[in-house]
């Protein structure tokens, strides 16, 4: 079981092992990745850091100002977040990787002297092109505190095919609310990836794929505010909500220390397997 897996590892033979439990846990990620749970990784050069996404680690930053550049002929909104998390700016996205060694890269790169963690999390993942994704998308653009409806509204104009997977306003506020105030994960499918990589080519040689939080809310959301007829009431503010307790608490991930005398020998053995700076962070 994935659980079984260590917490800690003290040699590359320990991650190794870990790898090898994963595949036997897990079937061969190549098909139905859409249908079920999917394992993602993520490394963090220093153990001690939080899971959170740029936007929130910098005090002072405006969110839909971060994405002024935005041009609907040129990208779809989720294509030019991702673009701009992977080429400097901050935003709502958090990285991951379908890759465990991409991960461990980002978990040794930097910080030699400290411990780096590799956290795995199974998950089932949504299309880059689905409603979902398209709406938690839309909610970086936010400047002002506006009602769920208002909001449905909004999509509705924006997004004609809109009409034809919900039925009117109070449909679409209900399933903006189901998840609102958590997010999900967002993988692109390999038809998408051969698009991204003539603009994004970093997110494909990282086989990227992103935890994309939702919203905080005036009024804390229960069942009760879910109902259709009370959703379209609840007010979104335009600040990101931390990453959800599911994740954060690590109720649904594992987060494994790597321990910083191995960062060295970690690297050098990724490099071995053309996993370097030069690759993965090259034009």
């Amino acid at each position: 079981m994935l659980l079984d897996c260590k917490k800690e590892v003290n040699s590359i033979n320990d991650l190794l092992n870990i790898e090898e439990k994963i595949i036997k846990s897990f079937k061969k990620q190549e098909t139905d990745l859409h249908t079920r749970n999917v394992l993602f990784f993520r490394g963090q050069s220093d153990y001690l850091w939080g899971l959170e996404p740029g936007i929130k680690r910098v005090d002072g930053l405006v969110e839909w100002k971060e994405l002024q550049g935005y041009n609907a002929n040129d990208y779809t909104l989720f294509e030019y977040i991702a673009k701009c998390q992977h080429y400097g700016k901050k935003t709502r996205f958090l990285d991951y990787s379908t890759d465990m060694d991409i991960a461990l890269y980002f978990a040794c790169n930097e910080n030699e002297n400290k411990d780096g963690s590799l956290y795995i999390c199974p998950y089932v993942p949504r299309q880059s092109r689905w409603c979902d994704t398209i709406i938690i998308s839309e909610l970086s653009l936010l400047k002002n505190e506006i009602p769920v409806s208002d909001f449905s509204v909004q999509l509705f104009e924006k997004y004609s095919d809109f009409k034809d997977k919900y039925d009117g306003i109070a449909d679409l506020s209900k399933s903006i609310v189901s998840w609102l105030n958590h997010g999900f994960m967002v993988l692109p499918d390999k038809n998408e990836y051969e698009v991204i990589k003539e603009y994004n080519p970093r997110l494909c040689r990282q086989k990227g794929a992103f935890f994309i939080c939702g919203n905080q809310t005036k009024k804390e959301l229960d069942s009760w505010s879910r109902l259709s007829t009370h959703a379209g009431y609840i007010i979104i503010i335009p600040k990101i909500c931390d990453i959800p307790d599911t994740i954060q608490k690590e109720e649904r991930v594992i987060k494994i220390r790597i321990l910083s005398f191995m960062k060295k020998d970690i690297m050098e053995y990724l490099n071995g397997k053309g996993i370097n700076k030069e690759y993965l962070l090259g034009e």
